[in-house]
């Protein structure tokens, strides 16, 4: 039975990648399906900035809630630990132990039960999936771990999928912008007119409360001279 809800599980987040748009209603999907699986336990999706090396959490489920955490620096827990080595954390006996021997620091009351997987695109490490339980032990096993890093391959896709959509809306609307503002300069029918639609758009677009043009002349030293008469 169980190996018959996992494959559903996995059915469900699938069509899930291939559909949904909004990351908080497929990380709501994930969430729903993994503790219809494994039991009403804390659940997390961590996202990791490379190049700020920054960790958000723009989904969170304390077992009855659902909440976002603001981007944090990488520190020396075991998700910053995790994201590092690119690998899977089982811990779910004495972690408060375990979590010392592997270097990492704890803030507030430890959790009994602990299983972190990343979230991998291309070999790079993008975030994390973080399961919890802050009272029983043995909470976890190694088939939990297997079928969490089978959706954190789903999860990966689907958030690329996001960022690349996400992408291709804002190419698109910056294009939109341009021809507008180009139509409405070429339109302009004098060098006044074209300088004030200039200044007005840009500000408009950049959100500017000021925009300023200045023309001046070319400084000679800059003039291209004439070759000399052989």
């Amino acid at each position: 039975e169980k190996r018959l809800s996992v494959f559903q599980t996995l059915n469900t987040v699938s069509q899930a990648v291939s559909v949904e748009t909004d990351l908080n209603e497929f990380y709501k999907v994930v969430q729903h399906e993994v503790t219809s699986i494994i039991g009403n336990v804390n659940f997390a999706v961590a996202i990791y900035d490379s190049q700020h090396d920054t960790i958000a959490i723009p989904y969170m489920f304390d077992g009855q809630t659902t909440r976002s955490v603001d981007t944090f620096p990488m520190g020396e827990g075991l998700t910053s630990i995790l994201i590092r080595t690119k690998k899977s954390l089982l811990v779910v006996e004495d972690t408060e132990r375990k979590t010392h021997e592997l270097g990492a620091k704890m803030v507030g009351k430890p959790a009994k039960s602990w299983l972190g997987v990343p979230l991998l695109v291309g070999g790079e490490v993008i975030g994390a999936i973080l399961l919890q339980d802050l009272e029983q032990e043995g909470r976890f096993d190694e088939d939990d771990q297997l079928l969490m890093e089978t959706l954190a391959a789903q999860v990966a896709v689907a958030i690329r999928n996001a960022r690349l959509l996400e992408k291709t809306y804002q190419q698109a609307y910056r294009q939109q912008q341009l021809y507008e503002i180009t139509s409405k300069i070429r339109n302009s029918p004098d060098i006044p007119s074209i300088l004030k639609t200039t200044a007005s758009e840009l500000g408009r677009v950049l959100g500017a409360q000021r925009t300023k043009i200045e023309l001046g002349t070319v400084s000679p030293a800059l003039q291209k001279t004439e070759p000399p008469e052989s």
